[in-house]
């Protein structure tokens, strides 16, 4: 069967990462502690409850997929050592051999297996894989056979979509995947403090090159200033989660090293259409004069500092498929209050109306929610904000009972699979956020999902980029870019698909 550029690119991209991935030799660490300070503790560690960046973070130190994805696009063998297709829905990959979980147990074919079959109902993997077709060839060679050809499906066995678990250890009751997750990373779990950190130590029988620090500290702080303020003193060596407004505090190359990193993250305002809540939202109209209300601009500036108010609702990070002719001049909603007003009178809401926004507890959607709040009251809107912790957010969203519209993010190193999963509707196999509906982009959405031209792609995203600027099902505010903080004796930090090398950091 003739095989598509894509999956050619993957199969000459697999044969050139076979190697071990380079490492510096002799590298020995200043000092055992890596300390590194985050705003947002994570929900849970378990590999099938969340997929939260602030969870992901930690888990990618602890399991691993079968290869991981570095920000050049380059496919580097983990778990898997190399990959063929023998059509365009069969993948064979061999797996490294010696390679043991943090428990002791050895790491084969069936634990692949296990991992896509123990994964949440509607994930991509469980939704497109035919576990039944799916075979274990020896331990160390497994036949992954897909329901039909879907591209992006490939990129999913990387270590954040797929981290790869042993069945005994996982349905052992002794054992707590939440806070103590077993894999085959270069660390392990030692200590979670609610509260207060996740602690890891150094795995002493990973495969690969072993951890330049003995033990890892994220430290949850959710105070940026106080972020600052640790780093300085020596309380953290990193800081992850910088603030624009304290990075005049880092200029002095003689102590500190400061980084801006693109991220393929839009922070967008979902707007919630259901049946369930029947949310004035659900006419469009209210929906447009909210985006010619809010001010996209001053909040990129006010509450970002970094990256750009979003001029599409594809991230410039993914610069094959981004429109490069537009402007910062091209916000997609600019900011006209009496033209909001008018569509507020046309839908029958002259005298304003009560909505409600579901806020996590980070600091920068607390900042963003009061900005809309005072500018939706310009046109009548009395926006009540309601603050659920990084515990209880999520299931509060995906039951679509008390808010109209809350803040989230598209994100994913694919844009095909952000859109598939933040605007796909039920039949994709995921959650729906917004119950978004239009025949075009679903039409355009599952063409997607099965060609692999990857000018054909474009051409599909661009028109399925209009509908969402045209329906608004989210408003699409910011393109984002993260800022790192550390020490100058830090050495060796790199971001990888939006995630950090913990294993490779050392002290200078």
């Amino acid at each position: 069967m003739k095989k598509g550029i894509s999956l050619l690119l993957i199969a000459l991209l697999a044969l050139l990462a076979c190697a071990p991935m380079a490492m510096a030799e002799g590298i020995v660490s200043a000092k055992d502690t890596l300390k590194i300070g985050v705003a947002v503790e994570p929900v849970s560690l378990d590999p099938y409850e969340t997929a939260g960046a602030e969870a992901a973070r930690v888990k990618r130190q602890v399991m691993e997929g079968l290869f991981e994805i570095n920000d050049a696009g380059e496919y580097i063998p983990l778990l898997a050592t190399d990959w063929a297709w023998e059509d365009d829905v069969t993948i064979v990959f061999h797996l490294r051999q010696g390679v043991t979980f943090s428990d002791g147990a050895p790491f084969t074919a069936a634990d692949v297996i296990y991992s896509i079959a123990a994964g949440k109902d509607g994930s991509l993997l469980k939704t497109y894989i035919d576990l039944e077709k799916s075979e274990i060839v020896d331990d160390y060679t497994v036949r992954i056979v897909m329901t039909e050809p879907t591209p992006i499906l490939f990129d999913k066995f990387e270590s954040q979509h797929f981290p790869i678990i042993h069945q005994a250890a996982y349905e052992d009751p002794n054992n707590n995947f939440m806070y103590k997750p077993i894999g085959t990373g270069p660390y392990v779990v030692e200590e979670w403090k609610t509260g207060d950190s996740v602690t890891l130590v150094r795995n002493e029988n990973y495969w690969g090159t072993p951890a330049y620090c003995d033990k890892v500290i994220f430290r949850l702080i959710p105070e940026s200033q106080q972020r600052t303020v640790e780093l300085e003193v020596g309380g953290i060596d990193i800081n992850l989660d910088t603030s624009f407004e304290d990075m005049d505090y880092f200029q002095d190359e003689n102590v500190y090293t400061i980084g801006q990193y693109a991220v393929p993250t839009v922070n967008a305002l979902f707007f919630n259409m259901s049946d369930i809540r029947n949310s004035a939202v659900r006419d469009l109209k209210v929906r447009q004069a909210m985006a010619y209300a809010i001010d996209s601009e001053a909040i990129s500036k006010s509450v970002y500092g970094v990256g750009d108010a979003a001029n599409s609702n594809l991230s410039p990070y993914y610069a094959y498929f981004y429109n490069k002719d537009l402007t910062a001049d091209d916000t997609l909603y600019r900011c006209d209050l009496e033209k909001a007003k008018a569509l507020m009178a046309e839908a029958g809401y002259a005298d304003g109306l009560n909505l409600t926004i579901l806020i996590s507890d980070a600091p920068d959607e607390q900042a963003v929610a009061e900005i809309m709040q005072y500018e939706l009251s310009q046109i009548g809107i009395n926006l009540e904000l309601v603050t659920r912790s990084s515990t209880t957010w999520y299931a509060t969203v995906c039951a679509k009972e008390e808010y109209d519209v809350t803040m989230f993010v598209l994100y994913d190193n694919s844009p095909i699979y952000s859109w598939m999963h933040f605007l796909g509707d039920d039949s994709l196999g995921v959650p729906n956020y917004t119950t978004y509906r239009n025949e075009t982009f679903m039409k355009d959405m599952k063409e997607l999902l099965v060609t692999t031209n990857l000018d054909r792609q474009k051409e599909l995203l661009t028109e399925m980029d209009g509908c969402v600027t045209a329906d608004l099902p989210v408003y699409s505010l910011h393109f984002a870019c993260n800022i790192v903080s550390m020490r100058k004796e830090v050495k060796g930090f790199e971001y990888r698909g939006g995630m950090t090398n913990v294993n490779q950091i050392y002290f200078e």
